[in-house]
């Protein structure tokens, strides 16, 4: 091969890795300050986001990365009704902290007799964790036939 073919087969790769990495990095090849700022920076006002925008991590005014714990708890260890969340939410999972001794059945509702039955769990389930990770409108309602131990993960 010549001098020119080289330099063109080069050419032609370095286009092609540039091509990949703009895909990947969504257009932002050279690190272009997106629509909400760059990575890290300090928003003394929440953005306001619609579908598809992208974010950027949300920092305090000591540059510390804001957090989120997603997730509030509650145990349950009779046979009753637990009215975890009344409102809109999400269901992350249930956690059966011993062995199951009667169904657990999970409703998008305020009350036992009441919404949609989204869950059921049988009482032969072993102990364990089981993700659901769906979103409830009405509230999020759990009820055992026995007394079972176990605890829910919401938000």
């Amino acid at each position: 091969m010549n001098k020119l073919t080289n330099i063109l087969l080069i050419s032609i790769s370095v286009l092609s890795i540039l091509t990949a990495i703009s895909v990947f990095t969504g257009g932002n090849l050279f690190g272009a300050v997106q629509k909400y700022g760059m990575p890290g920076i300090y928003n003394a006002t929440e953005p306001t986001l619609s579908d598809g925008d992208g974010t950027a991590l949300n920092v305090d005014s000591a540059g510390n990365v804001k957090m989120v714990y997603p997730f509030s708890y509650a145990v349950s260890s009779t046979a009753t009704s637990t009215q975890a969340k009344t409102g809109a939410g999400f269901l992350h999972c249930i956690t059966i902290n011993t062995d199951a001794a009667g169904a657990i059945e999970l409703r998008d509702a305020t009350a036992k007799s009441t919404g949609t039955l989204f869950a059921s769990i049988e009482a032969s389930a072993p102990h364990g964790t089981y993700c659901y990770d769906v979103a409830f409108s009405n509230g999020l309602n759990a009820s055992s036939t026995a007394a079972v131990d176990f605890t829910l993960s919401y938000r």
